[in-house]
């Protein structure tokens, strides 16, 4: 099992990490084996051959935008000029915004993570879900494949699980069809333990949070082969799940104030906290992943590293 960090390969990774030696030392110290990185821009500092794995970019929201619906569309960008600057392609073309990055991918790391979800921020807070799960995996399916379509990508390609519409881990034939319409042979999840835990409002502490994961996986026995990466981080968002179900807070009509507003909440939902509960080494070894990616949010360099610090600590105990 090859123990990853999540990254951001953008400029403020510069700012933090004055070369790519430093952020090696500090990668060696903490016996990393590698990174699994979002690209935001790049950096000087991290190099290819650290790069483990290669989160592709995603949209929350975007299968209104690629079926053309155009008045749920306007509901939530207020005009489709402002929709087409976000998505940069017509809909019809929004599998070339991937392309880059699964190039990348392909070139320099060991597989690729896409999340299979859609909640438009409109609806986020009050769960007011406009698609099945069953319609965001049908929608999924055939942009993956169209992305596919036009690459040469050839590593593993893993499907992530969110806490709305799409991928949630709760009915294993939808699991089991997605897998198999993706035109690719290898193929498999990256199960978000935060993103799983928030799919269950009543939990409240993280040893229960670990006891459902666990309950899950016991469902999911007969696709236990695919479940090749873990993003390990815990979050009881549960609580605000329900209070901002119940009473939605008042959101700007602008949708990029909105956008910004909405980054609260949703920080408060999934929380990226590092992992304390003695009971997650023994999940995490029955789930027996290839790859464990750390995802504990942070707010800077120190941070990130005192926090990893005690992550590495908890789970070698």
């Amino acid at each position: 099992m090859k123990i990853l960090l999540s990254f951001i390969d953008g400029p403020n990774a510069d700012l933090e990490y004055s070369s790519n030696d430093e952020l090696e030392i500090f990668m060696n110290n903490s016996n990393l084996d590698g990174l699994e990185i979002v690209r935001c821009g790049g950096s000087e500092v991290v190099k290819s051959e650290k790069v483990i794995g290669v989160h592709l970019p995603f949209f929350n929201f975007w299968i209104d935008y690629y079926k053309g619906d155009e008045k749920r569309v306007i509901e939530e960008f207020g005009d489709l000029k402002t929709a087409k600057k976000f998505y940069q392609y017509e809909p019809e073309d929004l599998y070339k915004y991937f392309l880059p990055d699964l190039e990348y991918a392909n070139s320099n790391s060991e597989y690729a993570v896409f999340h299979v979800a859609d909640i438009r921020n409109v609806d986020y807070l009050a769960q007011d879900y406009h698609y099945s799960d069953i319609e965001v995996i049908e929608s999924s399916i055939k942009l993956v494949n169209k992305i596919l379509e036009n690459s040469n990508f050839d590593k593993l390609l893993l499907f992530e699980n969110l806490y709305f519409p799409g991928l949630q881990f709760n009915d294993v034939s939808l699991a089991k069809h997605l897998l198999e319409s993706i035109n690719h042979d290898k193929v498999g999840f990256m199960l978000d333990i935060g993103h799983l835990m928030n799919t269950n409002e009543s939990i409240k502490t993280e040893d229960e949070g670990w006891k459902y994961i666990d309950r899950i996986m016991d469902k999911f026995e007969s696709l236990k082969e695919y479940f090749k990466g873990i993003h390990l981080h815990t979050s009881l968002g549960g609580e605000f799940r329900q209070m901002y179900k119940n009473n939605p807070p008042k959101l700007s009509e602008d949708f990029y104030k909105r956008f910004e507003e909405i980054y609260h909440y949703v920080s408060e939902i999934d929380q990226h906290n590092i992992v304390k509960s003695p009971l997650a080494n023994k999940v995490i070894e029955k789930i027996s992943p290839e790859y464990l990616v750390l995802e504990f949010s942070s707010t800077n360099r120190n941070d990130k590293e005192e926090k990893l610090y005690e992550q590495m600590k908890i789970l070698r105990k």
